[in-house]
């Protein structure tokens, strides 16, 4: 009898060890996959930013001296509507940055934006050197989206962006048509 009780408690004790095994190699594998993960995305996010560089920023604009005619006509003269309707497979952040009246305080606005919803922002007059990002929250880490500095604002009264994809590959556009009709489709559609 204790050795038919000792026969039962080796086997038992094997068959833990072996899911204690076995759960760790399952452990051991999504812990390489979540660091393969973050490589990849610090090597997409270092992209992007080379690929923004050159679009940042026109060649022989000043970068914010104020007084000077550039800075002057980098002043949004009209409200302009920022808007970012995200149609993605995640939750973003919208952040707007921009100097007010040309002091040298900055103003920062950050808002979600949920799967299936949409933002509109508006800045106001008088702002200057607008950045506007947007970071899409993911499982392991916040990934860089948008990332545009707008030094000039002539003729523009909206901008528009759409954002589609999931959290691993997010992707965004900017929208074809006026913020109105966009309007009305996604409501229509949502």
């Amino acid at each position: 009898m204790q050795l038919y009780g000792f026969v039962i408690l080796s086997v038992l004790v094997l068959v833990i060890e072996g899911n204690l095994r076995e759960n760790n190699n399952d452990l051991q594998r999504k812990i390489e996959a979540a660091r393969r993960i973050l490589n990849n995305n610090d090597k997409l996010i270092e992209q992007s930013q080379w690929k923004n560089r050159a679009l940042v920023q026109p060649a022989g604009s000043s970068t914010g001296v104020t007084g000077s005619a550039q800075s002057k006509a980098s002043l949004v003269q009209e409200p302009v509507r920022i808007a970012v309707f995200n149609d993605g497979d995640y939750h973003a952040h919208v952040k707007l940055n921009y100097i007010l009246n040309e002091r040298q305080d900055e103003q920062e606005l950050e808002v979600p934006i949920y799967k299936g919803f949409e933002r509109d922002l508006i800045l106001p007059r008088a702002a200057s050197h607008i950045r506007i990002r947007v970071i899409v929250i993911g499982i392991v880490s916040d990934q860089l989206l948008i990332d545009r500095q707008l030094t000039n604002f002539d003729g523009i009264n909206e901008i528009c962006y759409l954002l589609a994809g999931d959290r691993v590959r997010p992707v965004y556009g900017l929208c074809a048509g006026p913020y109105a009709e966009y309007y009305k489709l996604w409501t229509g559609r949502n």
